[in-house]
């Protein structure tokens, strides 16, 4: 597998994946955007969230490698405005939805079992304020090839 129809076959695990899907149309009454890079020059549209991105990969390889070994980040947003105040409390709810929505990308590539992966748990996050963004990488490595001539 090269790197290209890794991060395909990721996207598609997302998009097909019924449980993001059913969470996603139960609390935003859509299903998810799936994106295969994001321009943040043109992030995504108001109409797009929720959005869950494959944004990049990282790759090691070589002759002398005996696997490959990729790092591929996803990312979700949502956007929400609603602030739940109970007493001292206070709830921005987008920030929960988005933390929600990026285990559901998780557990939907580990569902696909594309190849054997782990994800670091150093997930990461970005709000602002209405929008609520999260992120994990995944640690996603496959035998090298024993071709000769060719780096892994």
């Amino acid at each position: 597998m090269d790197t290209n129809e890794l991060l395909t076959a990721i996207r598609d695990a997302l998009a097909a994946d019924e449980a993001l899907n059913a969470w996603c149309k139960a609390q935003f009454g859509a299903r998810a955007t799936v994106f295969l890079g994001i321009d943040d020059a043109s992030p995504p549209a108001p109409n797009d969230y929720p959005v869950v991105a494959v944004m990049g990969a990282d790759q090691a390889r070589g002759q002398a490698g005996r696997e490959h070994e990729w790092n591929v980040e996803i990312g979700v947003g949502v956007e929400n405005s609603k602030i739940d105040i109970s007493g001292d409390k206070i709830t921005r709810t987008g920030l929960l939805q988005a933390e929600k929505l990026r285990e559901l990308a998780e557990d939907a590539v580990y569902r696909a079992r594309i190849l054997p992966m782990e994800t670091r748990s150093e997930s990461f996050s970005e709000y602002r304020h209405p929008v609520y963004q999260s992120f994990s990488v995944f640690i996603i490595r496959q035998a090298a090839s024993s071709r000769k001539g060719l780096p892994g």
